[in-house]
């Protein structure tokens, strides 16, 4: 039975590169849910959310090519409905190799917000956190980029990497925590894992759930709803 994060497969408008040696697709569901997350009126921020979610979510797959390939596996990339996804050629054995690959995308996208805040200060920008309800935000501060439009790039680009690697963090299937927790649960319990890890899965995702709703971000409540739901829908598969 699918659960429901399975979206067919698109046959057309498939975007196909190779970037350092891995093959790249860009399913065109990517570009439609990225566009509804970030959509707004003004045509710019609109642009300039999108690419940021491209390139950040390209160097979030990298950074799991990049550990994969440490253990001698080759991968390849796609991008779709759901974000990105790193296939590799054969899985990593052991605990530590699997937790390694899992950790890889979000320490990627951490070591790029990492790097854009230090440039970014070298040229004498105040970066201030702040937080639209429950999810971070960044101020910038100088008088050197008067155009609102390259605080929203740091904005958008602090966000993704930032707040959206520490949500990849959370044991929640399938995102990169879960995986780590898989793996921990599968060395504990070889035979008996399955059943703890998706419980886990599933009560994470309807707390954050809640706490979204609570908040009044829909997209944050309806996201881990359905990944809650879909935790679920795995368990009854046995």
């Amino acid at each position: 039975m699918p659960t429901v994060l399975d979206i067919p497969p698109a046959r057309r408008g498939l975007l196909n590169f190779v970037l350092f040696n891995t093959p790249v697709q860009v399913q065109p569901w990517f570009w439609l849910t990225t566009l509804i997350l970030g959509y707004s009126q003004d045509f710019r921020a609109t642009l300039i959310w999108i690419a940021v979610v491209f390139v950040s979510i390209l160097i979030h797959e990298f950074g799991h090519v990049l550990t994969y390939r440490m253990y001698g596996v080759p991968g390849a990339v796609l991008l779709y409905s759901w974000g990105g996804l790193t296939i590799p050629r054969r899985e990593v054995r052991g605990t530590l190799g699997r937790i390694v690959v899992s950790l890889g995308g979000p320490l990627a996208g951490f070591c790029f917000a990492a790097l854009t805040i230090l440039a970014v200060r070298n040229w004498g920008i105040l970066i201030t956190p702040r937080f639209r309800g429950p999810l971070p935000s960044f101020r910038l501060t100088s008088g050197f980029f008067e155009s609102p439009y390259w605080m929203l790039v740091l904005d958008d680009l602090l966000f993704v990497n930032i707040f959206w690697g520490l949500v990849n963090l959370l044991p929640v299937a399938p995102l990169d925590g879960s995986h780590v927790t898989r793996a921990i649960f599968e060395r504990v319990s070889p035979r008996g894992w399955r059943k703890p890890w998706l419980l886990l899965s599933a009560f994470v995702a309807l707390a954050i759930a809640g706490l979204g709703f609570y908040s009044r971000n829909l997209y944050l409540g309806i996201m881990f709803l359905l990944l809650g739901v879909s935790s679920f829908q795995m368990l009854d598969r046995g």
